[in-house]
């Protein structure tokens, strides 16, 4: 039995797919038209599945991909494979098909169907499709080296090597490839094939010989793979990139700290007044980046009664031969332009029921104090997001949130960590209170390393959105300062600003890098702030997209909010520049063996010509 999760309404589509499994035609539409639909093969029997299952699920709905999901655990029978695009398997359990069914899929993508197999899997019938050479059912082995990406499945992505310390040891098949295999990733020590591209007859596979899929952070490459596996493919994005300074500004130390005090001989409030943050702003004009410097008022830990502010106003800085409270001023002075004030909270302590011996009147009381001096020191609108202390909160922190700031309508998360203490967040209304919207943070600090560039490429690949956060006081946190810390924020003591040729250079030269990376990969992102994204995310979310292919034309329909796309084509085709109707071209960029286009949709209707490659 084929489960039909029905994500497009039968209005917006060219032709639907009825129950019955027949395709019906739009009379005024040529019949040759087909609609981009993923069957998605999973088991709910199988452990592995069940891991793999909800993650390639969210990231085809983020994307807004059509699927209709095949449960192996009700049926082990293909239904008229000729509806779909392409078919994703999200199970192992395909050893479970008959020679007959496997059958059915050869030929499918004989015919040029598109094939993405998203874990490491095996059938015999299949071994050629899927281009593998061994004859007999290879063993399992363990990838304890990490991941070495050596081709070009998204950009950006080319070169990265991806040590075993951040994604973990892995399961894989010990598999030798079919010459003519385009291997995408291997091993970290490049020992064995771990993603690869083949062309089987007609139709196009790649093939990821791991588990890695069942982890969140791999979302983004499980919708790129399916799209690789089309000749055309097409996506919708939000189009949005948050930079968030959690903690500024924020009562600063007075003292020459370590590692600035050798590199500038500098206390951290002058550091950050006359070093750091007119850097941070450079980075800011450089990328157009709209910051969310986000307040807490104190870290004195108080949960009770009386609220002072003596933190908030101790630090001194000379300004223009005066004598001004550092807090107060660079309030002022990030509250102008293109950038954004948020909520910490009235101190740094998380907005939980144990953080407060479950006393939620003291909760409100501090907001409360915290809102009325925001309001003294004339700070600006009161705040539209808050950002949680620790990355922590509960149900009954966010009610009292609400309660004494109505202005706040995002609660800025993190997409990893536990749900039940705040963490692992989606995009999307905050799930323990309605009247709050959850965007969570995906990366964060200021070195550019390769696991941080994996998650950035994976973010932007699934929903079109980089999410990332520092702290100002980052470069203090080494493990001389913090010896019982296991995972300092600075683990290799980096100064601020360091030498080019060392790769362990400063901090603010490693995240101009990243951004550089970024902004070479993903020109098309745009910077915002977190107000202005909130329409963004709403209006996404609140609008469903089909696309449907002719031989020469591909046709994009929006059922309220035209919103941003993605296009990939894969087979050497081009867009036909003269012909496309209602959406602006925002980006091109070439890959290995794909053309991809961002574009923004400016109506419900979006028409794209489709060029021949020479030769056709």
């Amino acid at each position: 039995m084929i489960v039909v999760r029905v994500l497009l309404l039968a209005f917006v589509l060219a032709w639907s797919v009825l129950p019955g499994g027949e395709a019906r035609a739009d009379s005024s539409r040529d019949a040759a038209t087909r609609a981009q639909r993923v069957l998605l093969v999973y088991d709910s029997t199988d452990v592995l599945s069940q891991k793999l299952y909800p993650q390639i699920v969210k990231a085809l709905d983020y994307a807004k991909i059509a699927h209709d999901d095949m449960d192996m655990g009700r049926t082990v029978r293909f239904s008229n494979l000729s509806r779909y695009s392409a078919i994703a398997v999200a199970t192992e359990s395909i050893w479970r098909f008959s020679g007959r069914e496997a059958l059915k899929v050869k030929e499918y993508v004989a015919d040029g169907g598109g094939l993405a197999v998203l874990v490491r899997a095996w059938h015999p019938v299949l071994r050629e499709v899927f281009g593998i050479y061994n004859r007999r059912e290879p063993d399992y082995i363990s990838v304890s080296s990490g991941i070495h990406f050596v081709g070009d499945l998204a950009p950006g992505l080319k070169g990265l090597t991806v040590e075993a310390q951040h994604i973990g040891e892995f399961s894989a098949l010990d598999v030798l490839t079919l010459d003519g295999v385009e291997v995408l990733a291997t091993s970290g020590d490049d020992q064995y094939p771990i993603l690869w591209r083949h062309k089987f007859g007609q139709g196009r596979v790649i093939y990821w010989n791991n588990d890695l899929m069942a982890s969140k952070e791999f979302r983004g490459f499980a919708v790129q793979s399916v799209m690789d596996a089309h000749r055309e493919a097409v996506m919708t994005v939000v189009n949005v990139g948050l930079f968030h300074i959690d903690d500024f500004p924020a009562p600063p130390s007075t003292r020459k700290i370590e590692p600035v005090a050798s590199e500038y001989d500098l206390s951290v409030v002058d550091f950050y007044y006359k070093v750091w943050f007119p850097d941070m702003m450079y980075l800011a004009r450089k990328y157009g980046l709209h910051y969310l410097w986000i307040i807490p008022f104190n870290y004195n830990g108080r949960i009770e009664p009386p609220w002072d502010f003596n933190e908030w106003v101790h630090a001194k800085i000379e300004v223009n031969g005066q004598e001004v409270p550092f807090c107060i001023y660079m309030g002022h002075q990030v509250a102008q332009g293109d950038h954004e004030l948020a909520l910490h909270g009235y101190d740094h302590q998380s907005l939980r029921l144990d953080w407060w011996k479950g006393n939620t009147d003291n909760m409100v009381a501090a907001l409360e104090a915290a809102k009325q001096r925001w309001q003294e020191d004339d700070l600006g609108p009161l705040p539209f997001s808050y950002v949680a202390p620790n990355n922590l909160y509960d149900a009954a922190g966010l009610a009292a949130l609400h309660q004494a700031f109505p202005s706040i309508k995002v609660v800025g998360g993190m997409s990893s960590g536990s749900f039940e203490e705040g963490g692992n967040r989606e995009f999307g209304p905050e799930p323990w209170n309605e009247n709050l919207y959850s965007i969570p943070r995906w990366t964060d600090g200021y070195f550019d390393e390769p696991y941080v560039r994996m998650l950035v490429v994976s973010e932007l690949n699934m929903l079109g959105v980089w999410t990332h956060f520092v702290h100002p006081d980052d470069i203090f946190n080494t493990k001389a300062n913090y010896p019982f810390e296991t995972d300092p924020r600075n683990p290799y003591n980096a100064p601020w600003r360091g030498d080019p040729s060392d790769p362990n250079d400063g901090m603010f030269d490693q995240l101009d890098r990243l951004l550089s990376w970024s902004r070479e990969n993903y020109p098309w992102l745009r910077w915002m702030t977190t107000r202005d994204s909130y329409k963004e995310f709403v209006n996404y979310f609140d609008t469903e997209a089909s696309y449907t292919f002719g031989d020469d034309e591909l046709t994009v329909r929006f059922s309220k909010h035209p919103t941003y796309l993605l296009v990939r084509l894969n087979d050497g085709r081009k867009l036909d520049l003269r012909r496309v109707t209602n959406a602006q071209i925002i980006s091109i960029q070439s890959g290995e063996g794909y053309t991809q286009y961002v574009l923004k949709g400016m109506d419900k209707e979006v028409r794209l010509g489709l060029e021949s490659p020479a030769g056709w």
